[in-house]
Order: C-alpha cells, then structure tokens, then sequence
C-alpha cells in the first residue's frame, strides 16, 4: 500500500518502517535461495517500484533506498486489488503491506484476490494515529486521504472515543482476517524484525 496515508504525517514513519521491512525480507528471500518481488500500488500499480521476482543480491536495499525517497499522492490503494495480476500462478508467500484504513468490503476483495498464496496481511499503525501525548488543547489534524486540514478542542473525551475508534477497527480487521483464515502481524511503531520471526514461531 503506497497511498498518501503511508506517508503518514508529521514524519513519513510507515514508510520508513517499510523500507525496513522490504530490505529484510528481500535478504531473508535471498539467504533461503528464493525469489523476492514487490508491487507497490495507490490508485494504480505503480511501476517505479514494480520488482518482477528475482535471486539477485541486493535488489531489495535498492528498493528499499527508493521507496524511503519517495512521493507519497495516490489518495487511496484501490489498485491493492490488481496486485494479484502480478504475483504469477505458483503459491507464494506474500505479505500484504497496508495501514487497512480501506472500506472493509475493499479488504475483504483484496484479501479474496490472494487466496491462492500463502497470505500474511501485515498492519502498519503508527501511533500517533490514535492519540496524542498532550491531554488538552487546541489541535490542528490532519487528514491523508484528502488532504484536509482542521482544528479540534482535544480533550479526555474526545481521546477516549478515537481510541475506542481504534480497538473497534482492530477487531472488525481480526474479524475479517479470521474468516479468510489469516494471521495477521501488526507492527506499530518501529520495525521489529525479533517480532516477524516470533509471529512465525507463534
């Protein structure tokens, strides 16, 4: 998922984390002998970041290094669904990369789209998403899916409802994930590579 909400602000931390994310795998794919390959997607399958599988050392870090310059714009990842054009027909394991904030029939589709590989959904949240450290005050948000800008009175209240906003969209995407039979990973905050290798081990 490269829509502008992976580019969440004040700093582009999705993104970053994964940056992070794709180089590890691309080395873990290389170390193990198997192909490593990457479609990235907003409102289109962008081909900037289009990697066709491939054995070659190194091709990951190269796309790491790009996908942490660039420019995040598509408004939302409804190309998530052409995704699976580009994966081939042998079964592969794919990690499917996305802040999921898309409509949930969408998820659903994508999710259906990719049934023929061993899929693992991975659920990047930052947490400033949900919360903010002061308890009090005026506030100026920020929405990535349409670029609007507004102020809010931010106050105990209001914090507790967006973060109840935030256990109800965790449990609808547990929800989903379970009657497609998947184990999510989340990640929020930092990438951890300790943690991939214990949702694994899990």
């Amino acid at each position: 998922d490269l829509s502008a909400p992976m580019g969440f602000a004040p700093t582009p931390r999705m993104l970053e984390v994964l940056a992070d994310f794709t180089d590890t795998l691309g080395w873990s794919a290389w170390r193990s002998g198997d192909s490593f390959g990457f479609v990235g997607c907003d409102t289109d399958v962008r081909p900037d970041v289009l990697q066709p599988p491939t054995r070659a050392r190194g091709a990951a870090a190269t796309l790491a290094a790009t996908l942490r310059a660039l420019d995040l714009a598509g408004e939302s990842a409804r190309a998530l669904e052409e995704a699976a054009l580009h994966l081939g027909r042998q079964r592969a394991l794919v990690f499917l990369v996305s802040d999921f904030h898309l409509p949930l029939p969408q998820v659903d589709a994508v999710l259906a789209s990719m049934a023929h590989h061993e899929l693992v959904p991975v659920v990047l949240w930052d947490p400033l998403e949900f919360g903010l450290s002061i308890r009090r005050g005026l506030v100026r948000t920020y929405d990535p899916e349409s670029g609007a800008m507004r102020l809010l009175w931010w106050r105990p209240a209001l914090q507790g409802r967006w973060l109840a906003a935030q256990h109800q969209r965790r449990a609808a995407l547990l929800q989903m994930f379970g009657r497609h039979r998947l184990k999510p990973l989340f990640i929020e905050g930092d990438f951890d590579a300790d943690a991939v290798t214990r949702h694994f081990h899990s």
